[in-house]
């Protein structure tokens, strides 16, 4: 796995911040390549408050034992698909309001939306996923 990562901090003026990263992964088992945008926008109400947005992509990949299962067919020959797998997607919108009530003191509240996407599962109904997040959707390829 290699991975690389850029990210920028603009100050719009003295009460709004913009943040905006890139995140890449290459899998070098079969080649599977994500491109993760992260965009934050931060609004400073006052001295002692502020409100926030963001939203992020981010990508995951499996356990290498999940690549590497295969199983037998009928005609006595081996599936093995899962080396093609690509990376379990999560897209993450986010909003926050945080406060500084005391010196040193930090309260923030923030409300989260997680989407899943190619979360690989079997092919047998069962409980069985490779997903690490709550929520999933199906793969075409198939464990």
């Amino acid at each position: 796995m290699l991975a690389a990562y850029l990210e920028a901090k603009y100050c719009i003026n003295d009460k709004l911040t913009f943040d905006a990263g890139l995140r890449s992964q290459l899998l070098t088992l079969n080649n599977a390549i994500s491109f993760e945008p992260r965009l934050g926008l931060k609004y400073q109400v006052n001295a002692k408050n502020s409100v926030a947005v963001g939203f992020g992509h981010h990508s995951q990949m499996q356990p290498l034992s999940v690549y590497y299962y295969r199983y037998q067919l009928p005609d006595f020959s081996y599936d093995e698909s899962n080396r093609d797998l690509g990376f379990t997607n999560s897209l993450h919108f986010a909003g926050s309001y945080e406060v500084l009530p005391f010196v040193d003191w930090r309260v923030k509240a923030e409300i989260y939306y997680q989407l899943l996407c190619n979360v690989p599962i079997s092919k047998l109904p069962n409980s069985f996923s490779t997903g690490t997040w709550s929520l999933q959707q199906r793969l075409k390829k198939r464990i």
